[in-house]
C-alpha cells in the first residue's frame, strides 16, 4: 500500500459478509489464482470481508489505484445489534439463540 504513495489507499472501501454455500476458503490451494480470481475466499458463507481503497462505484468520491480485499474467518457480524453471523456461521433470519 505504501508504494502507491496515496493516503486514500488506507481508507475503508467496503465491508460485507459471504453467503455463498458453494464457495470454499481453501479453493486457492486447488486451483490457479487466475482461474478463480480469489473469489471463493471473498464469498464463502460466514466470512467477513473488508476492503481498502476506492469507493466511487457505489456513489462515493474516493478514487485510488490501490484496492485490497481482506477476507477473514470465524468472525461474528452484527447488524443493528442483531447477530447475522456467529463465529463464522450464518444464522437463520431472526437470529438463532445458541
Amino acid at each position: 500500500m505504501e508504494s502507491f504513495d496515496d493516503p486514500e489507499s488506507y481508507a475503508i472501501s467496503h465491508i460485507g459478509w459471504g453467503l455463498q454455500d458453494r464457495a470454499y476458503w481453501s479453493v486457492l490451494s486447488f486451483y490457479d489464482r487466475e482461474a478463480t480470481a480469489g473469489m471463493d475466499a471473498r464469498a464463502f458463507a460466514g466470512n467477513f470481508l473488508w476492503s481498502t481503497g476506492p469507493n466511487n462505484e457505489a456513489g462515493g468520491k474516493r478514487e485510488t489505484a490501490c484496492h485490497i480485499d481482506i477476507p477473514m474467518r470465524h468472525c461474528t457480524v452484527e447488524l443493528d445489534g442483531e447477530e447475522v453471523v456467529r463465529r463464522g456461521k450464518v444464522l437463520p433470519a431472526g437470529g438463532a439463540k445458541a
